[in-house]
């Protein structure tokens, strides 16, 4: 076990978007893939969203994974009639495969870029390094409802 944590970081890559890291026999791979501010007719809204992938290794050679997902908004709204100010924060865990896409105009607060900014997400990309790395370490998944079905 202490041989496949210890070369978690290679899976971390230069511009590479999201990173690995090890607590314990827990591995995380967090992506901030949304961190902008959006610009309507008489508003401005900031959007930041992580996706998490949680895997915990079993000292029978498996691993247990699930997925973490966390939205954060705010935002100001000018009406005839005042102002408005949102706020709002929703999560959600289990086993999740999302693929998103978002534009918009406004401000893209990690490349600084301003104009039409875009966000994506595909767990895929973030999950796949860390799953064959861990085959390649003899690793296998712990399936829930098989275990749940069979006692595993």
């Amino acid at each position: 076990m202490q041989t496949t944590l210890s070369g978690v970081g290679q899976l971390n890559r230069p511009g590479q978007r999201w990173g690995y890291w090890v607590q314990g026999a827990t591995i995380t791979a967090r992506y901030l893939w949304q961190d902008q501010s959006l610009f309507g007719p008489g508003s401005v809204t900031h959007e930041v969203q992580d996706f998490y992938f949680v895997v915990e290794l079993q000292p029978d050679g498996t691993y247990k994974e699930h997925t973490h997902q966390v939205e954060e908004t705010a935002g100001v709204q000018a009406t005839p009639g005042g102002v408005g100010l949102s706020w709002g924060k929703s999560s959600s865990s289990g086993q999740s495969r999302q693929k998103s896409f978002s534009m918009s105009f406004g401000h893209d607060n990690q490349t600084g870029q301003t104009g039409l900014v875009t966000a994506g997400l595909n767990t895929d990309e973030v999950k796949q390094p860390l799953v064959q790395y861990l085959a390649q370490c003899g690793w296998t998944p712990k399936h829930p409802l098989m275990s749940k079905m069979f006692g595993g």
